[in-house]
């Protein structure tokens, strides 16, 4: 998978693109990053300390006020007479969330993540989303906005990135401007029926019989 970090674009520090440079204001961004990179070689030594769990175990840990000073979701449920305020465990409920969590602590004390791909952009923009991790989530759907997404990504952004409106309307973009290609792909076949929904709900112009034929093919592949 081609690797993006995004600090090889631009260096994100505490929210802040840092430039080198003599000027005090940089210094102070500078020592603000020694700092926070030694919090992060440090942070599951802190009494104060917050635990993705999934899987059975601790995935990562994070300082308490890093965590909630990046996402007002973790924010609450350490603050309000929630389980996770008691346990200072936070359960991870996907997979996908157990693969991302390594690079949404290092966002937060401001080290370089690496965008491998597609895919793991997808994944890490759902996390920001649900966590409200704002910074992050901007930074995964701008990625994702400069890619030449093929027809299976454009469905993909459709089904599972609904609340990131321009990326759904990029994604339909493509797909209605060559809708009988869409039907012919393998990807089409993998849709799921929600997706499917919506598709043939958006009104495609190309013919009630295409569409008709399009469904039916997609339906025997799913029995």
């Amino acid at each position: 998978a081609q690797a993006f970090s995004f600090q090889s674009c631009y260096r994100i520090r505490l929210g802040e693109m840092v430039a080198e440079s003599s000027d005090p204001q940089r210094l102070l961004s500078a020592n603000l990053i020694a700092l926070f990179a030694d919090l992060y070689e440090h942070r599951q030594d802190s009494d104060d300390c917050i635990h993705f769990m999934g899987g059975g175990r601790a995935v990562d840990s994070s300082h308490t006020w890093v965590a909630a000073l990046h996402s007002p979701v973790i924010r609450k449920m350490l603050t309000s007479p929630m389980l996770e305020a008691s346990t200072r465990q936070i359960q991870l409920s996907s997979s996908d969330d157990i693969d991302v969590v390594p690079a949404v602590i290092r966002f937060f004390y401001g080290l370089s993540v690496e965008l491998c791909g597609f895919q793991n952009a997808v994944q890490l923009l759902k996390f920001a989303e649900f966590y409200d991790i704002s910074a992050l989530r901007d930074q995964c759907s701008a990625w994702i906005a400069m890619q030449d997404v093929t027809v299976a990504e454009s469905f993909q952004i459709i089904g599972e990135l609904p609340f990131d409106k321009f990326l759904v309307a990029r994604a339909w973009s493509l797909l209605e401007s060559s809708p009988s290609e869409l039907f012919d792909s393998d990807a089409w076949l993998e849709c799921s029926a929600d997706t499917v929904h919506t598709i043939v709900g958006r009104g495609l112009d190309c013919g009630e019989m295409v569409i008709f034929k399009a469904v039916l093919i997609w339906h025997e592949h799913q029995v």
